[in-house]
């Protein structure tokens, strides 16, 4: 969906076969999807592209055999850049990261970042504005990352984030950066990394006394503030919190069951969705005032009240 503009038409995979697919879209506007295939006992991890309007051209296979190969994700940078993360079986699950750098015709070959010999749970991948790829995942034991500069060909050693993690979310920032938020052990963290630079310290969001582990979401305004919507395991409260702000229930999933929040900001508008005790989907909007400053800054209040509706019930 261009901005201001409708939905352009539907556009079909070039292959059958595929499940787990993931999407980014290019500053200037080429779709980029990656996407895992399996075909009797070979599994595959394939990307492909398409202009803006346009269908999608070939296929481009990272990676394949008949180790199990799953969870892709993907993420566009300047200058034509892509970078797709995937998990392999080796020896457990192990992130794996294969980027095509700005101006490159081809992939570089896929690179292990999970080095410590844990299997890892959730990988994503992010760029900063000044090219730097940023890989980051959760092992249940901790919440870790890797860059790779942009004038670089492979990442740097793994970074840990923090103890205990299960689940992680990681997004680019207006501001050029890139911000995550994980959740582990009873607790939700968040932190914000700026352009070619390390994360900062985490900032911890909330805890939770459910053995199920939350599945947070985060988003940071062209105003700095950094949000992170998340479900209570335990009694299905649907959190927006601000890092170094306040939260705030905004509605309710159901109780003692696995759940995910979707969160996304604007200039001036911060809108959430989840899935409600009914299993129908529910969004919230709140509008936002916000003093301009670096993510993570402490937000004004909200003008008005959160406003919440169910868009679609099963």
């Amino acid at each position: 969906v261009p901005p201001s503009g409708s939905p352009r038409p539907q556009i079909d995979l070039p292959v059958a076969g595929t499940n787990g697919a993931a999407v980014a879209v290019a500053p200037d506007g080429p779709i980029t999807l990656a996407y895992r295939t399996k075909g009797g006992k070979t599994y595959g991890v394939d990307v492909v592209s398409a202009p803006p309007g346009g269908g999608f051209g070939a296929a481009t296979t990272l990676d394949s055999g008949t180790a199990g190969l799953d969870s892709p994700d993907v993420a566009a940078g300047p200058g034509g850049a892509v970078a797709v993360t995937y998990r392999r079986i080796v020896s457990g699950y192990r992130a794996r990261v294969a980027v095509r750098a700005a101006g490159a015709a081809a992939f570089d070959a896929p690179q292990t970042v999970s080095g410590d010999g844990l299997s890892v749970i959730r990988t994503e991948v992010a760029f900063d504005a000044d090219g730097t790829v940023v890989a980051a995942w959760a092992n249940t034991t901790a919440a870790q990352y890797a860059l790779r500069p942009a004038a670089a060909t492979a990442f740097g050693a793994p970074v840990t984030l923090a103890d205990g993690a299960s689940a992680l979310s990681l997004v680019p920032t207006p501001q050029g950066g890139t911000a995550a938020a994980w959740a582990g052990n009873g607790t939700v963290k968040a932190a914000v990394q700026a352009p070619g630079a390390g994360f900062g310290a985490p900032s911890a969001i909330a805890t939770y006394t459910s053995p199920i582990v939350a599945d947070p979401a985060i988003a940071v305004s062209p105003a700095g503030v950094a949000s992170v919507a998340y479900a209570d395991p335990g009694d299905g409260a649907i959190h927006v919190a601000d890092v170094g702000g306040a939260s705030t229930v905004v509605g309710f999933g159901a109780p003692e069951q696995a759940n995910s929040a979707a969160i996304a900001t604007s200039a001036d508008r911060t809108i959430v969705a989840w899935r409600d005790a009914s299993g129908g989907t529910s969004v919230a909007t709140r509008s936002d005032t916000a003093t301009p400053g670096s993510p993570g800054d402490k937000p004004a209040a909200p003008k008005g009240p959160v406003s919440s509706v169910t868009l679609t019930a099963s």
